[in-house]
Formats: structure tokens, C-alpha cells, sequence
């Protein structure tokens, strides 16, 4: 069994399913998932079930089993305080007692253990070749970044990641202008990048007045 904590947004999500997936699969064992990591994100929620992926997920006897801390605090406090409070329990005590989750802007220890016991926590965000050769029966903590890892299930993901339901209304329509034409997407990163007081400490703020199309261009 590979357990993988799904966080953060659609991208990483994508990431860290992807490469949980293509382990399983070499692995010939199941998949499942932990959501845990949105109890204390206010912005993004978990968006992998919009697609046609067969999810299931991680039980309190798959948690213990694999990744007893969590496991054992989900077992014991959330019939008394709930699963986000019981949740927010767990990555609280994952940052600051047995710092698994490293800040932007510190170093990653390149001598640091990839697996300890059932848990395996990604050590830096390029691709690692020991993730990929990593054996069965884990819980796994990253974002995994790199298509280095799921290169060899890209059919399979292909046709996982058809979205359930078809676009509709103005979704629908813009699709068709995409498809209808040569298009070019621009994605501008903003949101929590330019509210968040520490993000723009670490992340420069783009200036949206640069942007400026005077007439479509033709493709080369």
C-alpha cells in the first residue's frame, strides 16, 4: 500500500497523485489518499476528484499502520475535538517538533534520510532518483515536481485526468475559442503570492501593466 498526502493547489495536487500513482502501479499494491494537509489551508481544497481517477482513501487503520503519529492522534482526539482540530494537531507537531516541512527560503539537507520507518518525505524539489526506486508500504510527503517520476504511466494519466463532468456555460465557451484558434495561455500567479506579507518577502510582485498584446499574433 503507498499512502500519498494530497496539498496545496490543483498543480501540486496533480503532482503528488502522479507520482504516488506510478510507485503504486510498479508496485502492483493500491493507492490511497490523505487529505489532512487542507485542515489548516483556507484557500485551496481537494480538487482530484473532479477527475476520472478511482480514489480511495486512507483509513485510521491504514494511518496507524504506516504513519502511526498521525494515525494514533486521528484515533485518539477527533471524536473529541473533531478532524480539522485533531488535524491541525498532527502538522503542527510535524513542523515544529519533528520539522518534516521546510520554509522557501531554507536550505534542503542534501545528507537527510529520504525514508524513515513507513514515511517517506521528499528532501529537495528536483527530481530524486531514490523516490522513484522507493519500495512499497509508505506514506508520502512532497510535491514531487518533476514528470520524471510518472513519465512511465502517461497513457494511464492520459485518461485519468478527463474531468468527470463537461464544461458548461461560460467554461464551455471559452474552450471553444481555444480550441477554435491558435491560443496562447499566460498564467499570472497573484493570489496568496501578493496578499500573504510573507510571500512578498520571498516572491518578487509582477507588475500586470507590462502585459500588453496590440494585435494577435500569427504562430511562427
Amino acid at each position: 500500500m503507498i499512502i500519498v498526502r494530497i496539498t496545496s493547489g490543483l498543480g501540486n495536487q496533480l503532482f503528488q497523485y502522479a507520482t504516488a500513482r506510478s510507485l503504486a502501479d510498479k508496485h502492483q499494491t493500491v493507492l490511497k489518499i490523505d487529505r489532512i494537509g487542507f485542515v489548516s489551508d483556507r484557500q485551496r481544497d481537494f480538487r482530484l476528484d473532479c477527475f476520472n481517477i478511482d480514489i480511495q482513501y486512507a483509513t485510521l487503520s491504514d494511518l496507524i499502520r504506516l504513519y502511526p503519529l498521525e494515525g494514533i492522534i486521528m484515533l485518539l482526539l477527533r471524536p473529541l475535538i473533531g478532524y480539522k482540530n485533531a488535524g491541525r494537531i498532527v502538522l503542527w507537531l510535524e513542523h515544529h517538533v519533528l520539522k518534516l516541512q521546510k520554509n522557501y527560503n531554507q536550505p534542503f539537507s542534501y545528507s537527510k534520510p529520504l525514508i524513515k520507518g513507513n514515511l517517506l518525505v521528499q528532501r529537495f524539489y528536483h527530481f530524486d532518483m531514490e523516490i522513484a526506486r522507493s519500495r512499497d508500504n509508505l506514506y508520502m510527503i512532497g510535491y514531487f515536481q518533476s514528470w520524471k517520476y510518472f513519465s512511465d504511466i502517461r497513457l494511464r494519466l492520459l485518461v485519468e485526468l478527463q474531468l468527470r463532468k463537461p464544461a458548461v456555460g461560460q467554461i464551455r465557451g471559452m474552450l471553444s475559442r481555444i480550441t477554435e484558434s491558435e491560443s496562447v495561455a499566460i498564467h499570472v500567479r497573484r493570489g496568496d503570492y501578493f496578499s500573504d506579507p510573507d510571500n512578498r518577502k520571498l516572491f518578487e510582485v509582477f507588475d500586470l501593466s507590462l502585459i500588453h498584446i496590440s494585435e494577435p499574433t500569427r504562430p511562427y
